[in-house]
């Protein structure tokens, strides 16, 4: 995630435990085995692998954490913390099953369980009013167009509902958010291939 500043509305993964944790990190390494030499201050290291690691690797990289991790569910949320160093918030989570509590980050929670992450929020007056937070995190791109002379990018934040979307100029949001317009992009391109699939059977 990269860190943007955000306008009002009205004025303009990540862990969940290693298996998680590897799965993000490896997404964005072309040795996905570095992704596993993890430190103890949980910083990735580029430490040259191992056969251990590299094992490991290998059976992680066929399981498919998104899925196992979307299948939990949040009983309810007990209490949260900000990292005001990153601009960030993780929450300690009841989960509904015998899971222990444990704390996740907001992004995570917000793609398995986003009506309770909004509930939470606004049963304390809000996101802003309670973090005292300036500076926020691209969540997703929800879709491209022409505004106010340029090309720009309506955004979803992290932690803020989709009626707090707002638009941002696309040459900030690909230096800031490159992964949320890469996923955009794949996204568009899916949905274009069906489109152009469907119109194909209809001849």
């Amino acid at each position: 995630m990269f860190a943007l500043r955000r306008l009002p509305p009205k004025a303009s993964l990540l862990s969940t435990g290693l298996l998680f944790e590897f799965s993000f990190a490896a997404m964005l390494s072309r040795t996905p085995w570095r992704a596993l030499e993890r430190t103890r201050s949980g910083r990735w290291t580029s430490a040259p692998p191992t056969s251990k690691t590299k094992k490991i690797c290998n059976l992680l990289t066929n399981i498919n954490t998104t899925d196992i991790m979307a299948n939990r569910e949040i009983e309810y949320l007990v209490r949260h913390r900000v990292n005001r160093q990153e601009s960030t918030v993780k929450f300690l989570v009841e989960w509904t099953d015998d899971t222990p509590r444990s704390w996740e980050a907001e992004e995570y929670l917000q793609t398995i369980d986003p009506k309770a992450l909004y509930s939470y929020w606004e049963e304390r007056g809000g996101r802003d009013h309670v973090t005292l937070l300036v500076e926020f995190h691209v969540y997703k791109v929800k879709s491209k167009g022409w505004k106010r002379g340029e090309w720009a990018y309506n955004c979803q934040w992290v932690g803020c509902p989709p009626d707090q979307n707002t638009w941002e100029p696309e040459d900030k949001i690909l230096s800031n958010a490159p992964a949320a317009v890469a996923d955009w992009e794949a996204r568009e391109a899916a949905r274009q291939a069906r489109v152009e699939a469907r119109n194909a059977g209809k001849k």
